[in-house]
């Protein structure tokens, strides 16, 4: 499947942005990750099956090499209010309505995560640091249904009041919604005892 895919000249040329408008390059925006996400929908118009993007360190520097990406132990309030979040906001909407306006939404899942949570209580520093034990994430497209939300937090966001959906479970959601079933993930020996969030199988 990897070689076929490499050899594949509309997954080769999906990488190409100058293909499209300048209109639509503008409407996700002339940063590393707008035009990463419009890569994004262009291998999914590709039938590419699996395409993962990636905010880092590096992808929006404010020096030459760095950002701190959404790992905020400082300037977290800068960066947030004031570069990532308006750049999520743009893009992320964009995106969306990009793959539905071409019938694409409907078998695409698309997830939105990190690997942990920021502190709910601000460090010395006036930024957060890791926060394993509660945080959230977005899911939409392949069935998925929409606006509304699963699971609850205490009040500031520090534990969850309801049944934790872990890290095993996500995987194992994501790989049951891509077509995988348990006896293929046996097979694979990955995510060894997972179960799916039901809500959205």
């Amino acid at each position: 499947m990897a070689y076929g895919l490499l050899s594949n000249p509309s997954a080769r040329d999906a990488f190409d942005v100058t293909r499209e408008s300048e209109a639509t390059r503008q409407r996700y925006g002339h940063t590393h990750f707008g035009q990463s996400a419009l890569v994004a929908r262009r291998l999914v118009e590709a039938r590419v099956p699996y395409v993962q993007l990636n905010w880092s360190q590096t992808v929006e520097a404010i020096t030459p090499n760095y950002d701190f990406g959404w790992d905020t132990h400082i300037y977290n309030f800068e960066m947030l209010m004031d570069r990532h979040c308006p750049l999520l906001d743009r893009v992320l909407p964009e995106l969306m309505t990009d793959l539905q306006d071409r019938g694409l939404l409907e078998d695409t899942l698309v997830v939105v995560i990190s690997e942990f949570g920021r502190t709910p209580k601000i460090n010395p520093r006036a930024a957060r640091d890791h926060w394993p034990q509660c945080y959230f994430s977005l899911w939409s497209g392949a069935g998925v249904p929409t606006g509304g939300g699963i699971g609850q937090s205490d009040k500031l966001g520090e534990h969850p009041l309801t049944t934790p959906i872990t890290p095993l479970m996500v995987g194992t959601t994501i790989t049951e919604l891509a077509g995988l079933t348990t006896q293929d993930r046996a097979e694979l020996n990955v995510l060894s005892g997972g179960t799916v969030i039901d809500e959205f199988v």
